[in-house]
């Protein structure tokens, strides 16, 4: 057969020594469900393929495998790989099962980021969406030599700064937590960050909101909370810091400094 005569790339070992093995760290947690599926393919006769493995025993590629089979007392099979960078568990698994932005953000925290590391603590502490969570607190890093990839493009591949610390924790303390003690609607949060996202003063911003306070509570539509807080924040800050505002063909406020 012509396939014998082909170079052989890998050999494959088999092993019942659960404890040769471990986990990699930055990698995704295994979910049970995924593991639930394999041990029912295993228990009608499927047969899984071989797992990757470091020299030192550490799975970068099959731990949802590995796990199935150790339930079922079955033997692993493994091939050891000594080239793969680490970088390629990350991508490869994303091509597999999709790994959400919460797997990314744990990856680059293992990996020592320390952005990721203070993005994930905001994250916890203001209990906001990840995606507005970074645009409060951050922004994507910037290489020149690539084109301006997006917020969710950045949070995959570790290119994401920490860049408003202070302002963002500040802003979610004197306005978000007080806001949400009223149980807002989600217009009146928006209308708010619409003027925080421009990079306007935060302290004066803190002023206007707590000013506004009762009267933004009753507003139902987020164009009028917008507006109402461009209005004062205009007329109290200098007139070279002034929030430009154009609307457009559905009457939303489009802010500029």
């Amino acid at each position: 057969m012509k396939l014998l005569n082909c170079e052989k790339a890998f050999s494959v070992f088999k092993t019942n020594d659960y404890k040769l093995f471990g986990f990699i760290d930055s990698n995704r947690k295994p979910k049970q469900k995924h593991i639930d599926s394999l041990i029912e393919q295993i228990e009608e006769g499927y047969e899984l393929p071989p797992i990757i493995v470091k020299p030192n025993g550490q799975i970068l590629d099959g731990q949802h495998r590995y796990l199935a089979l150790k339930h079922k007392k079955k033997p692993i099979e493994f091939i050891i790989r000594e080239d793969v960078k680490q970088n390629i568990l990350q991508r490869s698994n994303s091509l597999v099962s999709k790994w959400t932005t919460s797997d990314h953000i744990r990856y680059h925290i293992e990996e020592g980021n320390e952005h990721f590391k203070k993005l994930q603590d905001f994250i916890d502490y203001s209990e906001l969406s990840t995606a507005t969570a970074a645009r409060l607190i951050g922004k994507v890093k910037i290489d020149r030599t690539k084109k301006i990839t997006s917020l969710s493009k950045a949070l995959q591949e570790g290119n994401f700064l920490i860049t408003n610390e202070e302002d963002a924790y500040q802003f979610v303390d004197e306005v978000l937590m007080k806001i949400r003690m009223e149980s807002p609607n989600s217009k009146i949060v928006n209308g708010i960050r619409n003027l925080y996202n421009l990079g306007v003063d935060n302290k004066l911003l803190v002023n206007v909101i707590n000013a506004l306070e009762e009267e933004i509570l009753l507003l139902n539509k987020e164009s009028k909370i917008t507006d109402r807080l461009v209005t004062l924040y205009n007329k109290q800050c200098h007139k070279d810091d002034k929030i430009k505002v154009k609307y457009n063909k559905s009457g939303h406020p489009l802010l500029s400094v």
